[in-house]
């Protein structure tokens, strides 16, 4: 015993022959049809009622909403048993064509297929009737097949698309209809799980803090239903396990339909935490992949701020150092580190600070004989000679000394000094007094800084005389 059912439309018409029933064709004293819901009542033969039957098939012309009902047919057999066969047929009005639908086409291939719902082919083959295509109540052109094949289905494809047969019975035409519904699904392209977060097998973090850690995985396009990612502890899955809440969310990309999926893990960190091993899984339509995540304290930031604070201390003290003992840190590295092992310079040196002190020595003895003008003249002459050793220091300097110092001893001392490369020493204030006064000792140093030791002679020999 088969019990059927099927969905119309008011206006319609059908016809059905039970799926038992291998020849519909039987002898109508085989069969015996009667409607026994809401209320009994037997069906006949006699072709001007709306429904009828022959045979093993039952016939509703015209259908409306009072043909509804369930229905059954006892058939004898030729042993003499009967077997019986029911059908429930529901009627619907025509605003309500989507309530007719025989299943939905609903898959991602690019190219549908579709095909016309049995209760109307069954009827066109039946009665050799022609079939017609509708969209959404609109006529389709040219399509007459029990099949309809649309190439690239888009959205705008989709519908409800209406299968109609029309076919002839006692020589006057009917119509049998059955509706799909098209749903155009974006093309799915599953791939391998691809673990995108977490990135370092190692994280630092301070204790008592609430953390959460990501797990994010990529399993291709419009894969949905088939891309999942959760997190484990120590091989247990953490639902239920206190102190850990873990929240899973999906996201298509727009416009590349990119599906990923995100296992968010919020946890209480607690000192156990460090000695766990926190694995994130992804499972995707083929494969799945892992990757596993520790848990470190976070050393303390102290340590390295006084560290800092102690190098930057020390580099301050170093260049106050050598801003106030530059010159005796040179002197004392002079013999270590020696200017020049050129002797041709070094005699040149020597030369201009023999000059240098032969017009202090002039300068002092008879010191009325040297006029303005040729003061001037020794100072220009002095400058051309020192012009070759003083190159880092300007001779724009030197010219300017010369224009202000009347007295050529300081003049003398000063040029040494310069000389020496030496701006400032505890031996020399800037005032033009003091230089007058200036220590022999200043230029006994400069002496040894420049290497020439006869120098050092005759500065010694000149501060005895003074």
């Amino acid at each position: 015993m088969n019990n059927e059912s099927f969905g119309l439309l008011e206006g319609d018409a059908f016809y059905f022959s039970p799926i038992s029933v291998n020849n519909p064709d039987l002898p109508d004293e085989d069969f015996t049809w009667y409607k026994n819901n809401p209320q009994f009542e037997n069906i006949t033969t006699e072709e001007e009622n709306p429904i009828h039957y022959h045979g093993g098939g039952l016939f509703f012309l015209n259908i409306s909403s009072a043909d509804s009902g369930h229905y059954t047919a006892q058939q004898t057999m030729p042993s003499g048993n009967c077997q019986l066969h029911h059908v429930t047929i529901t009627v619907y009005n025509t605003s309500s064509r989507g309530q007719t639908t025989y299943g939905r086409n609903q898959n991602s291939q690019l190219n549908k297929m579709l095909i016309c719902p049995t209760p109307a082919q069954q009827t066109c083959e039946t009665f050799s009737g022609i079939f017609t295509w509708y969209k959404d109540r609109s006529l389709l052109q040219g399509e007459h097949e029990p099949k309809m094949r649309i190439n690239e289905a888009s959205k705008a494809q989709e519908g409800i698309y209406t299968c109609m047969c029309t076919w002839t019975h006692n020589h006057r035409e009917y119509n049998s209809s059955a509706s799909r519904h098209l749903i155009v699904l974006e093309p799915i392209h599953h791939r391998d799980v691809q673990i995108l977060s977490p990135v370092n097998n190692e994280q630092f973090f301070d204790e008592g803090y609430s953390i959460k850690l990501n797990g994010s995985i990529f399993c291709g396009n419009n894969v949905a239903h088939s891309c999942e990612a959760f997190w484990k502890i120590n091989e247990k899955n953490v639902t239920g396990m206190d102190g850990y809440h873990q929240t899973i969310s999906t996201e298509n990309e727009n416009p590349s339909k990119y599906t990923y999926n995100t296992a968010t893990l919020t946890i209480e960190l607690s000192a156990q935490d460090f000695q766990h091993v926190f694995k994130c899984s992804g499972e995707g339509y083929y494969k799945s992949a892992f990757k596993t995540v520790t848990l470190k304290a976070r050393e303390s930031a102290i340590p390295l701020v006084i560290g800092c604070v102690c190098v930057l201390f020390a580099s301050v003290c170093t260049a106050v150092l050598i801003k106030c003992f530059a010159i005796d840190l040179t002197l004392f590295f002079r013999p270590f580190f020696p200017l020049s092992r050129n002797k041709g310079k070094e005699k040149k040196r020597c030369y201009y600070l023999q000059k240098l002190f032969s017009f202090h020595q002039k300068i002092r003895d008879k010191p009325q004989k040297l006029t303005r003008k040729r003061m001037n003249v020794i100072g220009v002459l002095l400058i051309a000679s020192l012009k070759k050793i003083i190159k880092t220091y300007t001779h724009g300097h030197l010219f300017r000394s010369i224009l202000l110092v009347s007295d050529w001893t300081s003049l003398a001392f000063r040029t040494a000094l310069i000389l020496c490369g030496i701006e400032s020493t505890r031996y020399w204030k800037h005032s033009l007094e003091s230089l007058v006064h200036v220590d022999m000792t200043a230029l006994r140093s400069c002496c040894r800084f420049v290497g020439c030791t006869s120098m050092m002679l005759i500065s010694h020999s000149t501060t005895s005389q003074r």
